[in-house]
């Protein structure tokens, strides 16, 4: 069972039933809102993260209640959500006043508490080596995923005000993703074009791993059913599609089996509130490949 997570905020334990404190745009809140649409929960109107008022304490059993952490804003590095989550990321999850910080420890939760179809294999099921060797790659590649969603995102730069804010939050934590030493490079022009080169690498190694497995024709990941090792991998195809990637040229199969899950009715759940946004990234996008500048192009001189 995930580990119960601690913190310092007044609101946790007043919440009841499920509660994601999260941002449309972030691809570990994504799959999570994926997986809470797989076993069939609707979610609820959106409230700020620190709504106390008495209709936003409680999320009726089948529902969520929705508690927007803005990035644009960069609520994440307010004091209040530093309480709920000293290492500033999202999402959080707050299931009967019971708080849970890390997306997979949360997905996993919420899949042993959750009725509908399982989406852990046990670890006497033969998918689980390959299940478990695939999640903790995507998680690993997390990090490459921020530095290419930085880098030709062009978001996310703070002044020197606002990252001394930043460090001094990071301290309550444990800041494992050593966030302060990359907020602080990035903002400062600090982290080289070789650097991103070689996350960019990296991703595409990692969908190389899943070439080598969708080739025999299955219709998930692991075999022939769902997992979270595709909500995983699914959530990193969004966020780099809308940059401009160009995974129908570099990963045909991918493209495929990414249609699959994009034909799922969960899959309308992770986009649907912030389609205009999307639209303004794919416009970007569009107009940097005309350019021959953006994603597309590093992609494409980048990824063998």
């Amino acid at each position: 069972m995930p580990k119960i997570s601690q913190h310092s905020s007044d609101i946790v334990p007043l919440l009841q039933g499920i509660h994601l404190f999260h941002d449309d745009i972030a691809p570990c809140a994504q799959r999570v809102r994926f997986v809470l649409a797989e076993k069939g929960l609707t979610r609820n109107p959106d409230t700020k993260f620190d709504d106390v008022s008495a209709a936003s304490l409680v999320a009726a059993e089948g529902s969520w209640n929705s508690r927007i952490v803005s990035l644009i804003r960069k609520e994440q590095f307010t004091e209040a959500y530093s309480a709920i989550q000293p290492n500033l990321v999202i999402p959080a999850l707050v299931h009967n006043g019971e708080l849970y910080t890390e997306s997979i420890d949360i997905i996993e939760y919420l899949d042993s508490v959750l009725a509908g179809d399982r989406l852990v294999p046990s670890q006497d099921d033969p998918r689980y080596e390959d299940f478990h060797y695939l999640t903790e790659l995507g998680k690993k590649l997390h990090w490459s995923i921020r530095h290419v969603t930085y880098r030709w995102g062009g978001v996310g730069r703070l002044n020197a005000k606002e990252q001394d804010k930043v460090e001094s939050l990071l301290k309550r934590g444990r800041d494992e993703e050593n966030l302060a030493e990359f907020y602080r490079d990035f903002s400062q022009g600090k982290i080289s074009q070789e650097t991103y080169d070689e996350h960019l690498r990296a991703i595409g190694q990692g969908f190389d791993e899943l070439t080598k497995r969708l080739h025999d024709g299955r219709p998930f990941l692991t075999g022939d059913s769902l997992t979270i090792a595709d909500a995983i991998w699914a959530m990193k195809v969004i966020r780099l599609e809308e940059m401009a990637y160009p995974t129908n040229e570099l990963h045909p199969e991918i493209a495929e089996w990414f249609a699959r899950i994009a034909a799922r009715p969960s899959y309308e759940t992770l986009v649907s509130n912030y389609r205009v946004l999307r639209l303004v990234f794919k416009v970007k996008s569009w107009l940097e490949k005309k350019l021959g500048t953006g994603l597309y192009w590093a992609a494409k001189r980048v990824v063998s």
